[in-house]
């Protein structure tokens, strides 16, 4: 379906406006906007994790740019204790985020990556549940062993 890349990754927004999101995702058909050091234009979903020095950053400057350069989802998780949050937006017609609905049960299925979910709950578990566990529920032929 495309790439995932995570931080330190350059993506070029604009002229004047580049970020190195902590987890970003470009399909195969925006795979030519990279030249392997960074990419060109709006990913297909941001994903950005709070920290305490990130809060405004990532919830107010990052959300313009993103939706300014048409990144089509953005994902803000706040696991700090006592803050814990997640946001799924997803770009309206007008070029504004809007939240996502979650599904019945707790998941957020992304709107640009066709079949991938995420069960908020994993981001709060404790113990905090496998990488190839959570793989191995989202995409169960893939991920068997």
């Amino acid at each position: 379906l495309g790439k995932v890349l995570i931080a330190p990754f350059e993506v070029r927004l604009s002229a004047r406006s580049s970020r190195e999101p902590d987890i970003l995702f470009v399909s195969r058909e925006h795979q030519h906007r990279s030249d392997g050091k960074r990419l060109i234009g709006a990913p297909d979903l941001v994903v950005e994790v709070i920290s305490d020095d990130s809060v405004r950053r990532d919830r107010l400057v990052k959300r313009d740019e993103y939706a300014a350069a048409g990144v089509p989802e953005y994902w803000i998780i706040d696991c700090r204790p006592g803050q814990e949050r997640e946001e799924f937006l997803v770009l309206d017609q007008t070029g504004r985020y809007k939240e996502d609905e979650r599904a019945a049960d707790g998941r957020f299925r992304s709107t640009v990556v066709p079949g991938f979910w995420l069960d908020p709950a994993w981001l709060r578990a404790d113990p905090l549940p496998s990488v190839a566990a959570c793989l191995r529920a989202v995409a169960p032929g893939y991920f068997a062993g």
